[in-house]
């Protein structure tokens, strides 16, 4: 656990060192969600559920930093912005998963969930 806290402690400090406000807003919304939601996936991953939100949210954490560190291409601050909403249509739908539907509703999220992933991979593709 030290050593996630120490690289988090470093990538906070990196996105404080950006000069581009909304780029630096954008990073702290996307790093509020991946840390909060990795925390929660060690506690879900002592039990055999885990939401698709969550899944989803971790997946994205994973191709993010391959694309920031190993390509070293970050995305432009517009195309953040839309993979940031993407994020947080999910970390929504993560907290209603677990808190208000039953799982024979789960359906609705996901289509909502697609649907800002499609959006997405468009706006990036084409943008």
């Amino acid at each position: 656990m030290w050593i996630l806290f120490i690289w988090f402690g470093v990538t906070w400090y990196k996105i404080d060192r950006q000069k581009n406000l909304a780029r630096r807003f954008l990073s702290y919304l996307n790093f509020f969600i991946i840390f909060s939601c990795i925390l929660l996936f060690t506690f879900w991953m002592q039990g055999f559920w885990v939401p698709l939100p969550l899944i989803l949210i971790i997946f994205y954490a994973i191709a993010v930093l391959v694309r920031h560190y190993a390509i070293k291409r970050p995305l432009a601050t517009n195309k953040l912005g839309v993979w940031t909403a993407f994020l947080i249509v999910c970390f929504i739908s993560m907290i209603l998963e677990v808190t208000v539907f039953v799982p024979s509703q789960y359906w609705n999220l996901e289509v909502i969930m697609l649907g800002a992933f499609a959006y997405a991979v468009y706006f990036t593709r084409f943008n």
